[in-house]
């Protein structure tokens, strides 16, 4: 539970070639910025600059996403930063309310598990998130979509040249979940 969103996180913390900083500054140079997500169904990399930055940007994004470091002197930090995250959302009744929603809804399925517990984070090695990783992204579950005012050949060519020997991966996992239906009041 959550290893997904740890992953997403430590995309921008570094990758064989720049460190978390080169790479803001990097973002911030072409008048720009990247941001990482995950949830249940999906992890997005994504980011925005300049026009004439496009190819240099779809170069630093394409490091990101394929080069990613895990530094472990992180860990830490990511961890604490998740729980205090938790420690505050499960404060809030409409996080509690979701979270028995869900769990009533869709039980021990990965839809119903809402948080993570305390030695759930605890518990997220490096090597666990890598292996997250390299279990779920690849070329043959990734979707790249680029929108605005650029030039498309220059683009097209930075896109070919970064991806080209990316390695597919593996299939795509469906997972559907089977809801509870019912009258009962919890």
């Amino acid at each position: 539970v959550w290893i997904s969103s740890m992953m997403a996180d430590f995309l921008k913390e570094g990758t064989s070639t720049r460190t978390a900083k080169e790479i803001a500054e990097a973002a911030a140079s072409m008048g720009g910025e990247i941001s990482t997500g995950a949830g249940n169904d999906a992890s997005g990399l994504s980011g925005t600059c300049l026009s004439e930055f496009a190819p240099d940007f779809v170069k630093l994004l394409t490091d990101v996403l394929r080069n990613p470091k895990f530094p472990e002197s992180e860990l830490g930090r990511i961890q604490a930063n998740y729980l205090r995250q938790i420690a505050v959302l499960k404060s809030q009744p409409s996080s509690l309310a979701s979270t028995g929603f869900f769990h009533v809804l869709y039980g021990d399925h990965p839809y119903g598990r809402v948080f993570p517990t305390e030695t759930m984070i605890k518990g997220y090695t490096i090597a666990a998130i890598k292996k997250f990783y390299e279990d779920n992204l690849g070329a043959k579950r990734t979707h790249l979509y680029i929108a605005g005012v650029f030039d498309g050949k220059k683009v097209e060519k930075a896109v070919r040249e970064s991806l080209k020997d990316w390695k597919p991966g593996k299939e795509i996992v469906t997972n559907i979940p089977v809801p509870k239906s019912g009258r009962k009041v919890y």
